[in-house]
């Protein structure tokens, strides 16, 4: 008796350790692939803009960035980019953990793996709906720069988001939503892979407690199919 209910407590305060490893997580990779990041948005947005065609490819938009505006080029949008990814990874997992149990509960006759599915499904909806003026202003941010080289137009996340509800209104701060909810397929590609990975491994180790290396190592392999699935679906 006494033991479950250490079990509880221990469960009861497990959200507080997911949301500071998220946000911990979530800052350290966020400072060290914030060169990486900006480059990709850049590539992504630049036809769109004044400088379509300036960027001839990933490590071409890399180098460019550097020589034209520096190592801090690399950062720029950063404060809202360590703001958005710590939220948001560390508000899934809060959720996901919060309600993969209570999914398990109420679809206990059905298969782990569609349980694993609507767990992640729906804490990856609701996290992106409630971060999605985070993600817009990141990229708003992150992209000014090829509008108008002098351009500083945003310069905080909280005045670019006053500018965008004033000048484009409340439903603006939701833009993109609608392809942020498009990629739910790679959590519910991602996490019946992994949790059902952990639960292998598990009975490999005879029950033994998985370390951090086990969930390393299946993290990884976990990713490695989620992309697997997602190129042969492009295909």
């Amino acid at each position: 008796m006494a033991t479950q209910i250490q079990q509880q407590k221990k469960n009861n305060h497990l959200w507080k350790y997911e949301l500071i490893s998220g946000l911990v997580a979530g800052f350290v990779s966020v400072t060290c692939c914030a060169p990486l990041d900006i480059t990709r948005t850049r590539l992504n947005v630049q036809h769109g803009t004044n400088s379509a065609g300036k960027y001839q490819g990933f490590l071409n938009a890399l180098t460019t960035i550097y020589k034209e505006e520096g190592f801090l080029g690399f950062y720029k949008g950063y404060k809202a980019t360590s703001i958005t990814y710590p939220i948001f990874h560390s508000m899934f997992f809060s959720i996901y953990n919060y309600v993969k149990p209570k999914v398990e509960k109420h679809l206990n006759h059905k298969t782990n793996i569609l349980q694993y599915v609507v767990a992640s499904c729906s804490s990856g909806f609701i996290s992106d709906v409630l971060t999605n003026p985070l993600w817009l202003v990141r990229t708003r941010m992150q992209v000014q720069f090829l509008h108008d080289q002098n351009c500083t137009k945003y310069n905080s996340v909280i005045q670019t988001i006053r500018s965008i509800y004033h000048e484009e209104g409340f439903q603006a701060l939701f833009k993109g939503l609608g392809a942020s909810l498009l990629g739910l397929t790679h959590v519910a590609i991602y996490f019946p892979i992994y949790e059902n990975l952990k639960i292998y491994v598990k009975d490999q180790k005879n029950g033994e407690e998985l370390n951090s290396t086990d969930i390393f190592n299946i993290s990884v392999f976990s990713k490695s199919k989620q992309l697997l699935s997602s190129e042969i679906n492009l295909q």
